[in-house]
């Protein structure tokens, strides 16, 4: 009797430890997560701030574009010069990728996971939306660069007036998602401070 317990109690004590372990390293791993998605919330709401102040600049950029090219298609003088430049910001999501396949997801409450999954659902379609007008741009900017700007044909300029207005499109979205990124920095900062309480 006293080495069947005694067995009994060393194999409870190892499976006790190993789940203390167990729990131990899952914390660990949990925390190592969250700090290193803290880490690129952080680094993406420089990139945001970035890219929202790029949008805007783009904007107006566009608008002068239209009015040069009204100014030309009505054989006025132009007032500046063409510019369809553009200097967004990337997007990070590699700690995101990391803790998807090491499994730490699995370890968040469910209300912290769908805040981060549909957060990085919006990243995903930012940079989308932001790799639809970079070609754009450059297509818009090699249009206008045919000729001088005031020795461009009137169907070159109808080629740029559609390629502006089709930039000024999808730059709408671009801003649109800029909108849901940062209620989504809003939203991870209000569950921070839940965690924290």
């Amino acid at each position: 009797f006293v080495q069947s317990a005694a067995i009994a109690i060393g194999l409870l004590l190892a499976l006790g430890l190993d789940r203390i372990v167990g729990y131990f390293h899952e914390r660990h791993q949990l925390g190592q997560a969250r700090r290193d998605l803290n880490v690129e919330i952080e680094q993406n709401r420089h990139a945001w701030e970035e890219n929202v102040a790029e949008a805007q600049r783009i904007e107006k950029e566009l608008a002068a574009d239209m009015t040069i090219i009204q100014a030309l298609q009505s054989s006025s003088p132009p007032a500046g010069k063409l510019d369809y430049s553009e200097n967004f910001y990337a997007i990070i999501d590699g700690p995101w990728q990391a803790v998807r396949q090491n499994g730490s997801l699995s370890l968040m409450p469910n209300e912290e996971l769908q805040t981060y999954a549909w957060f990085h659902e919006i990243l995903t379609s930012l940079m989308e939306t932001i790799h639809a007008v970079e070609p754009v741009m450059k297509i818009g900017g090699a249009l206008a660069g045919r000729a001088p700007t005031d020795k461009l044909t009137p169907h070159d300029l109808e080629e740029v007036a559609s390629k502006t207005s089709e930039a000024q499109g999808r730059l709408a979205v671009v801003k649109m998602f800029l909108e849901y990124e940062s209620k989504g920095f809003d939203q991870i900062n209000e569950r921070a401070k839940r965690l924290s309480r």
